[in-house]
């Protein structure tokens, strides 16, 4: 019978902490990226530096809490907890600078690498314009789309309506706005 030696036993331990644990090993991340805002101005420049700062992901109960709330038919309450989850938040810079915090952020493995979806409160995202937010059936859902080495590219749809799934997933449903492009997706290490 073989002996596990040290370095062995670290890896095993590691790799049944990723499948247990799943997404809570990723406490606390930090993406970079550059939006752009398809304007350019005084307060609007063509792109602007953005932080994504996730400090934890949305749980089962935390979704399906949500979504019976929806069934129930209770908006307030709905609200309510969702104001109350605290993910992470979306940092701006330029312009007059922007943070919008996140109350809702999932992750979904691909066949490329991995999917993540953070959800706020709808507003506009463009540091320095006039906010305005668009009503309470609308979020914020940026996308990211990462490869296997957690670089790609995203989208900032302003004006989402999404879904909740029988399996406790979030469905960006539709959008009138057209999508903001984050390019230069990054982990910052």
């Amino acid at each position: 019978m073989k002996m596990l030696t040290g370095r062995k036993i670290i890896v095993i331990a590691f790799v049944a902490g990723c499948l247990v644990f799943g997404s809570s090993l990723w406490a606390k991340v930090e993406f970079r990226a550059r939006l752009l805002t398809g304007s350019g101005g005084v307060n609007t420049p063509q792109a602007v530096n953005v932080r994504i700062i996730i400090e934890s992901y949305s749980t089962e109960e935390e979704v399906r809490q949500l979504q019976q709330l929806l069934v129930d038919g209770n908006q307030s309450g709905f609200i309510s907890a969702f104001r109350a989850m605290k993910k992470g938040e979306i940092r701006f810079f330029g312009g007059m600078g922007l943070n919008i915090p996140l109350h809702g952020a999932k992750e979904i493995p691909t066949e490329k690498g991995l999917k993540i979806q953070l959800l706020a409160e709808s507003q506009t995202v463009e540091p320095g314009a006039n906010q305005r937010r668009f009503g309470p059936d609308r979020f914020l859902v940026v996308e990211l789309f990462l490869d296997k080495e957690f670089n790609g590219n995203g989208k900032i749809y302003q004006d989402g309506v999404i879904q909740f799934t029988p399996r406790n997933e979030i469905l960006l449903d539709s959008y009138i706005i057209t999508p903001k492009e984050l390019i230069g997706v990054g982990l910052v290490r």
